[in-house]
């Protein structure tokens, strides 16, 4: 999905959406999906789920979310 859909939907939804989980294997897009929920739906709670460590751009991640959700290999 790209940002344009998905901000498409995010929007139709709006307020009504209270929450969105993300898995984080396109760290660019959903970098840019977070930070549209965050600048046009701040109520919106944000997870995101981490699981290749070492993978460029999940810290980045992480730090916009309100709930992270690590895999073992973090954790090691």
């Amino acid at each position: 999905m790209s940002l344009e859909e998905f901000a498409s939907v995010a929007d139709e939804l709006g307020e009504g959406m209270g929450y969105c989980h993300f898995e984080g294997r396109i760290p660019d897009v959903t970098r840019g999906c977070i930070q549209h929920l965050r600048h046009n739906h701040p109520n919106v709670k944000i997870s995101v789920e981490v699981e290749k460590y070492g993978r460029e751009g999940l810290q980045s991640l992480a730090v916009l979310a309100d709930v992270v959700f690590y895999s073992k290999s973090w954790a090691q």
